[in-house]
């Protein structure tokens, strides 16, 4: 029923998920990986696939699911708190928070 790449593609992306923070480049970095495998299957056979387990069990499904749960603990280690959910790629650097406290603070939310 559930071998071991399921588990891998959906705890990979939750993990990734949990990270990035950002659903739609998930879903881009998601796609691509998908691509590089259909390039690849003639080198590591293990990627030779069928288009549905491709499309509707990797992307859709262990993907997909994987990156909602990310989400989810992202949203919910945050505490709903929406700026600090989302994470801020060009916002504030180090150098403008006034006290190393914030610094730190700053440095263990990222």
């Amino acid at each position: 029923c559930c071998d071991r790449f399921i588990w891998a593609h959906f705890i990979g992306w939750a993990v990734k998920a949990a990270v990035v923070r950002d659903r739609g480049l998930c879903w881009i970095l998601s796609v691509l990986w998908e691509f590089i495998e259909l390039a690849t299957k003639y080198f590591i056979p293990n990627f030779a696939e069928c288009w549905w387990d491709q499309l509707i069990l990797d992307v859709l499904l262990c993907n997909g699911l994987g990156i909602e749960a990310g989400l989810l603990f992202a949203r919910v280690w945050y505490n709903d708190d929406e700026k600090k959910y989302h994470r801020d790629w060009f916002g504030r650097g180090m150098f403008d928070f006034r006290t190393v406290c914030l610094k730190f603070k700053r440095l263990f939310v990222q």
